[in-house]
């Protein structure tokens, strides 16, 4: 009987869901606010999709507590930033990439000239595959046993933080430009 409820005891499932939250104030548009998400769940599960598009206005989604999604898009064909950030309010928040199968995945898809960033500390439990044909920097403290590989001709850069994953990194040949600072430490690189 004790084997039966563990095995239908309710798993999360995997979401989809674009964030609509507005502005940049610190303790605001938290992650965790379903109001902040379309439809109003807060994206939280191995696999799951986020998708941040185009804002009005800069905005910043601040990460509120310990997420995991499978995807983080972002589709931005204006002059506005997109960030992802840690809230400064929240001990030691995290993101972390994990895929139902296969490798989590970043993308930056929109060609407009505002400038998406992933600040927030990350955790890829997977590796990684980001497909980047407009502008992403990744500031972000990145752990986990994961590694990164870097598609398409889209500027990347890698800033600030140390990003001490453990897997491989890697660079397509046709993969555009990509600006690494000394600070981000990279700690494998192929």
């Amino acid at each position: 009987m004790v084997l039966l409820a563990l095995f239908c005891g309710k798993a999360p499932r995997a979401q989809a869901a674009a964030f609509v939250g507005t502005g940049n104030v610190a303790g605001t548009n938290l992650w965790g606010t379903p109001d902040n998400w379309n439809p109003a769940e807060v994206p939280n599960a191995v696999g799951a999709v986020t998708t941040f598009n185009t804002p009005g206005a800069a905005r910043t989604a601040f990460v509120d507590g310990n997420y995991t999604v499978g995807e983080i898009t972002f589709n931005n064909t204006g002059t506005f930033a997109n960030q992802v950030q840690n809230n400064a309010a929240t001990p030691t928040p995290s993101l972390t990439l994990d895929a139902a199968s296969g490798s989590a995945t970043i993308n930056s898809i929109g060609t407009g000239p505002g400038t998406n960033t992933l600040g927030a500390t990350m955790v890829w439990e997977d590796s990684v595959s980001a497909n980047i044909t407009g502008p992403l920097t990744i500031s972000a403290a990145i752990s986990g046993p994961g590694g990164f590989t870097k598609t398409g001709p889209g500027a990347l850069r890698l800033t600030t933080n140390p990003k001490t994953y453990l897997g491989p990194t890697l660079f397509d040949t046709d993969s555009g430009r990509t600006s690494i600072s000394a600070a981000s430490a990279l700690t494998n690189t192929v």
